[in-house]
């Protein structure tokens, strides 16, 4: 079954966890070195493209766009907001400098395609071969007293309890709560009142197995064995494609400079 956490699920297409993580990087720099609009539309239809062969779920671009949104837009346009009408109001006593709304627009899409890749890379490897990754490049600081394999194992962990909960919430306590709404007979006071009750027996019962919890803690390990790196079928299709991709994106550049001399 997929767990809820994303980081645990087993991806559609398998890749060696490092060379995933490498050909995002390259992504992401390029995406922050986009200067036109013909190299964010080859971005766009490059990632749907990945999007499909990884996730084959177009629901998760709209997860990420409302997700972007409210972290990124909303803030930024209530800010915005917020500016204009004390220019507005209080002329003069706030400087509001020139708003392009073509500028903002390319930064946002610039940014929203780096939070993508980020998103999409995490949410298609398992969290304990990211762990394996990071405790291989980050090794030598356990040389110099910095306990990286310690600190990766606690959030390995961690993860995974969270996954565990979710599961079990969602399980338990979310069916319990639909059943409960459907009951028609009930008064909203009475089904607050229950709803509360449902909330509270899952955080004392969570407190309840802390124990068992730190026991396990204490019996985890990052999977044995240092990372290494396995070159698939499908890490040499990525690459091949990435390759292709960079060429396409170089070329949209001398696309745009051609449109602007014509």
């Amino acid at each position: 079954m997929e767990r809820h956490a994303g980081l645990l699920t087993r991806p559609k297409v398998e890749m060696d966890a490092g060379l995933k993580g490498l050909v995002a990087l390259i992504l992401a720099i390029a995406a922050s070195r986009s200067s036109n609009g013909w190299e964010l539309l080859s971005f766009a239809l490059y990632l749907l493209i990945i999007t499909i062969l990884l996730r084959n779920d177009l629901g998760f671009i709209k997860r990420n766009l409302a997700s972007f949104g409210l972290v990124f837009v909303l803030p930024y346009s209530l800010g915005l907001l917020l500016s204009l009408l004390a220019t507005r109001f209080f002329p003069g006593a706030v400087y509001t400098p020139p708003i392009s709304v073509e500028v903002t627009f390319f930064k946002m899409a610039k940014l929203f395609f780096i939070w993508y890749i980020g998103s999409l890379y995490f949410f298609t490897t398992p969290f304990p071969e990211i762990a394996m990754v990071l405790n291989r490049l980050l090794s030598p600081l356990n040389s110099i007293g910095v306990p990286v394999t310690k600190h990766l194992n606690m959030v390995n962990f961690t993860v995974d309890q969270l996954a565990q909960s979710i599961d079990r919430f969602q399980a338990d306590t979310m069916e319990a709560a639909r059943n409960l709404f459907k009951d028609h007979d009930c008064s909203i006071k009475t089904r607050l009142g229950a709803l509360a009750d449902l909330v509270v027996g899952f955080i004392v019962d969570s407190l309840q197995t802390r124990e068992q919890v730190q026991d396990e803690f204490e019996q985890s390990a990052i999977p044995s064995g240092r990372y290494q790196m396995r070159i698939l079928k499908n890490d040499v299709v990525a690459l091949f494609s990435l390759i292709i991709f960079l060429g396409v994106f170089c070329s949209a550049a001398r696309v745009e400079l051609l449109f602007s001399i014509l």
